[in-house]
């Protein structure tokens, strides 16, 4: 099994429990192969071919983060059972474990190995969550590309702002309307951004000593 095959019947276990399911999901400077979001609770699950210790330094990582309230490990389900060291490992450190099994004579299924500790959330995850992650058609586990990151959030609701709204706008009227991913000086990283990297579909003008942006007519985000 390939990750991506791993995501589908992760998201349709994360689904049965009443979750929202994001792949890809990029938080601080990490990204969720799965995120699962409900009132209650929010779920994180890497995916990965093998249980291996990288795996788990992974899922440690979202813990030690506090992105979430419970973390999953999801591998294929091994023929042979877990060694007892790995299965305490994972206990040791609130790790849940998922175990995929592609049967041929039933549709692929997924179960808990391990049940994951409760963990308090200090930097949640959902934060990350933006209305453009719904629009993402892609499958966990991918190794890069296609995935929604703030940068990617940041520029396509700008782009919708000013492609619904044609003519000049300045660039305080943008920061008013369109929320951003940028913690420093946000004013300032947005226009070198839609100057240096978005030209395709942006243009830029100083009118009246002010800096203003438009949406090229027919130009499309990409």
């Amino acid at each position: 099994m390939k990750e991506t095959d791993l995501y589908e019947p992760v998201k349709i276990w994360l689904e049965h429990k009443g979750y929202k399911v994001y792949p890809e999901v990029c938080h601080r400077t990490t990204r969720a192969d799965v995120v699962g979001i409900k009132d209650d609770c929010t779920v994180i699950v890497e995916l990965k071919t093998s249980l291996s210790l990288e795996l788990i330094s992974q899922g440690v990582d979202w813990i030690q983060m506090g992105a979430a309230n419970e973390v999953y490990v999801a591998v294929p389900e091994p023929q042979k059972s877990i060694l007892r060291y790995t299965q305490g490992l994972l206990r040791r450190e609130g790790l849940g474990l998922l175990l995929v099994n592609p049967n041929s004579y039933r549709q692929v299924k997924c179960s808990v190995g391990i049940l994951p500790r409760k963990l308090d959330i200090s930097r949640s995850i959902a934060k990350s969550i933006t209305p453009f992650h719904d629009e993402v058609d892609i499958q966990g586990g991918h190794s890069g590309g296609g995935y929604m990151t703030g940068y990617r959030a940041t520029m396509m609701g700008i782009y919708r702002y000013l492609s619904d709204s044609p003519g000049w706008h300045p660039l305080d009227g943008i920061m008013n309307a369109c929320p951003t991913h940028y913690t420093g000086n946000a004013r300032a990283s947005t226009a070198k951004a839609l100057k240096e990297f978005e030209s395709k579909w942006c243009e830029s003008k100083v009118i009246s000593r002010k800096l203003h942006f438009r949406h090229k007519k027919g130009a499309k985000f990409e």
